[in-house]
């Protein structure tokens, strides 16, 4: 996962070769990881008062300055046994080899190593991804920007389980991949061809948008597409039809704090509540060209849009569910019809979606 999502603390616990399942209130801390781990805030005052690379200085002065070492000093001095450390001499050794491993995972990113070794997580009643062990390779990964590290859940809260086991496991397959470290080795319908298209093509400009973008995912069963965007930080309004879809997303997103489920009909959402930087409309908008009474409320709907770019995945026209259709648009030509009734102008093709082959374009303003 990205160490960037792991921002909060629990009680830790040792760890163990295999997942425990705990009930209890262990997951109730408010403290997050780099407020309250002073190795997050010492190394970060080394990195930017001592060249790292420079291995020909002594650098343990600029270590001597930081809360992290003087911590570790004291409980050796006062005759504890401290981070493996007996004596001042071990703690100065000890520090040289952290600025080794930081110079190694930044030549040659995370290399994972022995099991028990790797960083550690808890996962809390509500699903959200809590720091257990290993803070000093998890802090240099934060700093150093890594994308992915390996980690190993120690502690599954038992209300999260039971989620688990009554919603997930029981429904059967799930429409998309599953981003929750709990869930990623859950098989689903579609891969992430689809998701990797659309962040590829997103305008760069769009990621630091001031205030913050927004997205709009019509028709978003559990919120695969939508997640990694309020990782990001954007604001997510996620709409599904259906409660079962939407009782499950929202238990799935809810660690996300802009993001928003709405269990609702989309042509029920007040025109203000549609007024978004991306649209995803993926294999949904052929259910609105069936009859003539929702091929009008699209209408309506492409109206009422302001937004910068959709992202678009049409049907094809030779599908069974298809047949006595109000309308059967060709991808190119319902492109061309969304363009007809929105704010939108010009369309490109991006692809084929790898399971079933239809067609995907990216929809823009100008």
């Amino acid at each position: 996962m990205n160490p960037q999502h792991i921002v909060k603390r629990s009680q830790e616990f040792r760890p163990t070769p295999q997942t425990e399942v705990m009930d209890g209130d262990w997951d109730s801390w408010s403290n997050t990881f780099e407020d309250s781990v002073d190795f997050f805030s010492s190394f970060k005052q080394l990195l930017e008062t001592r060249d790292i690379d420079d291995e020909s200085t002594d650098s343990l002065p600029a270590w001597r300055e930081t809360s992290y070492y003087n911590r570790v000093a004291k409980l050796i001095d006062d005759g504890q046994r401290s981070w493996g450390c007996n004596t001042r001499d071990q703690l100065d050794e000890r520090c040289l080899g952290l600025e080794k491993l930081y110079r190694d995972m930044r030549d040659n990113g995370w290399v994972d190593g022995e099991e028990l070794d790797r960083v550690g997580i808890n996962i809390s009643r509500d699903g959200e991804v809590l720091f257990n062990n290993g803070r000093h390779r998890l802090v240099m990964a934060k700093l150093l920007g890594l994308e992915k590290i390996r980690v190993n859940i120690n502690v599954i809260h038992a209300e999260w389980q039971k989620f688990i086991d009554d919603e997930v496991v029981a429904y059967g397959t799930p429409y998309a991949p599953l981003h929750h470290p709990t869930l990623q080795h859950v098989p689903s319908h579609h891969g992430r061809d689809r998701l990797d298209r659309i962040l590829a093509n997103v305008s760069p400009e769009l990621w630091s948008r001031e205030p913050r973008p927004s997205l709009l995912d019509i028709g978003s069963h559990w919120g695969f597409m939508g997640i990694p965007f309020a990782q990001q930080g954007w604001d997510v309004l996620s709409v599904e039809s259906s409660a079962k879809h939407s009782r499950i997303q929202s238990k799935l997103t809810g660690m996300y704090p802009t993001f928003t489920v709405e269990s609702a009909d989309i042509f029920s959402l007040e025109a203000e509540r549609i007024q978004t930087s991306v649209v995803f409309a993926l294999n949904i908008y052929h259910h609105f060209i069936k009859t003539e009474a929702l091929h009008t409320s699209l209408i309506r709907l492409l109206g009422d849009l302001r937004c910068q770019e959709m992202f678009f995945e049409s049907h094809r026209v030779t599908e069974g569910q298809m047949e006595g259709a109000f309308r059967n648009y060709e991808p190119e030509e319902f492109c061309q019809f969304l363009i007809e009734h929105s704010v939108l102008e010009n369309f490109e093709f991006l692809g084929h979606s790898a399971r079933d082959n239809r067609q995907m374009f990216k929809l823009t303003t100008g």
